[in-house]
């Protein structure tokens, strides 16, 4: 389990995160499935593609124990644009940092993207540069600041 569902554990322990067995509504943005075991959440995943057929929505992953259920073509590259928009910006005057697949259309989206240190090697790959440090170490602030501040 990766740190980011060990501290989401952590809060839902301190009962800041609401768990339910049924969801009640219609308008929610991003729905999160996690598992302990990769099989139990590679289960899930397939479950959610044959519902695919039926449902419009995009998935994404950010772990190896998790699946992120959004809204159909809504992710972090779509959300970037609209910025980019409103402030009449071009894809080519906008830089990304990720560390994870959910982070892929974002990566792809922008002139310069950047990978964490933590991000798997799949995800540096398609980078142009690599943080010196990790998200636990405030590699997003060390990198702003080596590039932008000095």
């Amino acid at each position: 389990m990766g740190i980011n569902e060990w501290l989401s554990r952590k809060e839902a322990i301190k009962e800041k995160i609401m768990w339910v067995d049924q969801i009640v509504g219609n308008e929610f943005s991003k729905f999160y499935f996690f598992a302990k075991s990769k099989e139990q959440i590679n289960r899930w995943k397939e479950e959610l593609e044959k519902l695919k057929q039926e449902i419009d929505f995009t998935t994404s992953i950010s772990s190896d124990h998790n699946v992120e259920v959004m809204v159909a073509n809504v992710n972090k590259a779509t959300g970037i644009q609209q910025v980019l928009k409103h402030f009449n910006l071009s894809e080519k005057e906008a830089m990304a940092i990720g560390d994870s697949d959910n982070d892929l259309p974002m990566l792809r989206l922008v002139q310069h993207s950047v990978a964490m240190k933590n991000a798997p090697d799949r995800i540096k790959e398609i980078t142009d540069d690599v943080t010196e440090f990790t998200c636990d170490e405030d590699g997003v602030s060390y990198y702003l600041t080596s590039r932008f501040l000095l």
